[in-house]
């Protein structure tokens, strides 16, 4: 019979509840199993903190660059604002990108999101309504600008390997 070892909450949004399981069968080698849910768009909404994506070119060739909290689009897709640069031409090359999000003010903690490009806009209307920052001082006037879809495919702690199930 399943034993609740702990549970407990960390932010608003990812629950840990880590199950110790015992079978009752003689010779059975106790397991631990750890489940863990979150809404994205509620933990990025509520956290602040530091973001790099990493991309690769179609020769394997890695380039990061640091990039604010994705705009969440659903359950497991999520936008981001991207300039005509580096990492926006690797995304043509290889659709695959990872986005590294470490949590302001805490020590170690945040998320890794495994992402697949999925689609993108140019439409310079919806990139400015959905610009939380105004431009910066490196970005040229006439820059050209991206609104770029990635489908989740995997979030993981940033430390260790355990999964997030999203909700």
């Amino acid at each position: 019979m399943p034993h609740w070892f702990s549970v407990r909450r960390i932010r608003s949004t990812v629950f840990l509840a880590v199950v110790l399981a015992e079978s009752s069968r003689p010779g059975s080698k106790t397991f631990h199993t750890k489940r863990c849910d979150m809404k994205l768009e509620q933990y990025f909404s509520a956290t602040k903190g530091i973001g790099v994506m990493a991309t690769c070119d179609g020769n394997g060739v890695v380039n990061t660059a640091i990039y604010a909290r994705p705009h969440v689009q659903g359950k497991d897709e999520v936008t981001f604002v991207m300039l005509d640069r580096r990492s926006h031409a690797n995304l043509l090359e290889n659709k695959h990108a990872n986005y590294l999000f470490i949590e302001e003010g805490r020590s170690y903690q945040g998320l890794r999101l495994y992402l697949t490009f999925v689609d993108e806009s140019a439409d310079q209307e919806l990139i400015r309504s959905m610009s939380r920052r105004p431009k910066r001082p490196d970005e040229g006037e006439q820059e050209k600008k991206f609104l770029v879809i990635f489908r989740v495919d995997k979030v993981l702690n940033l430390l260790g390997g355990e999964q997030k199930e999203l909700e």
